[in-house]
C-alpha cells in the first residue's frame, strides 16, 4: 500500500468536510496505527528477546548444576564406557583393565575437566531450548512444531559444543588413556599444532545434532502431554520415566557417532575419520561399530537420564517457587504455541 499524504487540516477537514477528507483522516489515521503497531511489535521483540535470555539462563543454570551433581555420581560408568568405545572390550574386562591401572581413583581420571565441561556443555544445552521455546512462543502467531523448535535450539547447541571441543578432546583422552592421557596430547600438539585439540569435531557436531534432537524432542513431546502430578512421588516418577526415555532416544541413535569421535580423539597418532571407520570395522565389524559399547552406555545412561531429569526439574520448580515467594511473577508456560 503507498504511504498516505498528510494534508494540512482545513476548517472543512477538521470538520470532515471537503473533497476527500473523510478519506485522508481515515488514511491518517491507519498510517498512525501501523506505525504504532510496528513500535509495539518492536518493544514486543525486544521483550521476547530478553524474557527468553532469561528463562534460558535459569533452565541453564539449574541444568548445569544437575550435570556437576550427575558427573560425581556416575562418572565411574562413563569411564567404562568411554574405555569400551575406544578398544571394544567387554564390560567386566573393560573394569578389571581400568582397576588395574590405578584403582578406584582410575574411574574418576579427568574428574577436574569433567566437572568444568561437563555443567557448561548441559547448561548450553538446556539454556537455548529453554530460550528457543520461550521466544517462539511469546509471539501470538507462531505455531511452532515441537520437532521445528528443538532442530533450531540443537543447532545453537551443536556450536556452543564445538566451542568447547579442546576441553572434551583432553577429557576422553585422559579417561582412556589413564596417566598417559597429560603426555599423548603434548605429543600431538607438537606434531599436529593446535588444530589437534579439534579433532573429532565433525563427529562431535554430528553427535550433538542427532543426539540433543532426539533428547529434547521426546522430552518437549513428553513434557506437553504429559501433566505434572501434584504428589512429589508420582511427580518424580514422571520425571525419571521421561529422562530415561530421552536417553534411550539419544543413545541409540548416536552411539556409532560416539564410537568413531573417541577413536579419532583417543589414537596416539592422528587419524583421518575414513581410517578410524577402517580400524573398528576390521576388529569389530560394522554391527560392532554400531554397537560397541552400546549395553552398558544404555545402562548408564538411561540411569544418568532419569537422575539429571529428576534433579533439573526439582531445581527448576524450586526455583520459580522462590521467585513466587519474593513477589516475582513469571510467564514461563513455554508449551502454548508449541504443537
Amino acid at each position: 500500500a503507498s504511504t498516505p499524504v498528510v494534508m494540512a487540516a482545513t476548517p472543512a477537514t477538521r470538520a470532515g468536510g471537503g473533497a476527500g477528507g473523510t478519506e485522508r483522516d481515515e488514511a491518517n489515521d491507519q498510517w498512525k496505527g501501523g506505525m504504532t503497531r510496528g513500535r509495539k511489535e518492536r518493544k514486543n521483540l525486544q521483550e521476547a528477546a530478553s524474557e527468553a535470555l532469561h528463562l534460558g539462563f535459569r533452565a541453564g543454570y539449574s541444568g548445569g548444576i544437575a550435570m556437576a551433581a550427575q558427573i560425581t555420581a556416575f562418572m565411574w560408568l562413563h569411564t567404562i564406557g568411554t574405555y569400551q568405545h575406544r578398544h571394544g572390550f567387554g564390560v567386566a574386562e573393560s573394569t578389571r583393565l581400568l582397576y588395574r591401572e590405578g584403582g578406584l581413583l582410575r574411574f574418576y581420571r579427568g574428574y577436574p575437566y569433567a566437572m568444568v565441561y561437563g555443567p557448561i556443555m548441559r547448561f548450553g544445552g538446556t539454556a537455548t531450548n529453554q530460550m528457543t521455546l520461550a521466544f517462539l512462543d511469546s509471539f501470538e502467531a507462531s505455531r511452532v512444531p515441537v520437532w521445528a523448535a528443538t532442530l533450531a535450539s540443537a543447532s545453537y547447541a551443536a556450536l556452543w559444543k564445538i566451542a568447547f571441543t579442546p576441553i572434551d578432546m583432553v577429557l576422553t583422552t585422559l579417561v582412556v588413556r589413564g596417566g598417559q592421557g597429560h603426555d599423548d596430547v603434548r605429543a600431538k600438539l607438537r606434531n599436529k599444532g593446535v588444530t589437534v585439540l579439534w579433532h573429532g569435531s565433525t563427529a562431535i557436531y554430528a553427535t550433538t545434532m542427532v543426539s540433543y534432537f532426539s533428547w529434547f524432542y521426546v522430552y518437549n513431546t513428553l513434557s506437553e502431554q504429559w501433566r505434572d502430578y501434584a504428589d512429589p512421588r508420582l511427580q518424580t516418577a514422571r520425571d525419571g520415566a521421561i529422562g530415561m526415555l530421552c536417553t534411550l532416544a539419544a543413545d541409540t541413535s548416536t552411539n556409532f557417532l560416539r564410537v568413531l569421535k573417541t577413536q579419532r580423539m583417543t589414537t596416539s597418532e592422528s587419524v583421518g575419520y575414513l581410517e578410524a571407520v577402517r580400524r573398528i570395522v576390521a576388529t569389530d565389524g560394522v554391527v560392532g561399530f554400531a554397537t560397541r559399547g552400546l549395553p552398558v552406555r544404555l545402562f548408564t545412561n538411561v540411569v544418568q537420564g532419569a537422575f539429571f531429569t529428576i534433579v533439573w526439574n526439582r531445581m527448576q520448580r524450586w526455583m520459580d517457587a522462590s521467585r513466587r515467594v519474593a513477589g516475582v511473577d513469571d510467564d514461563d508456560d513455554v508449551s502454548g504455541h508449541i504443537r
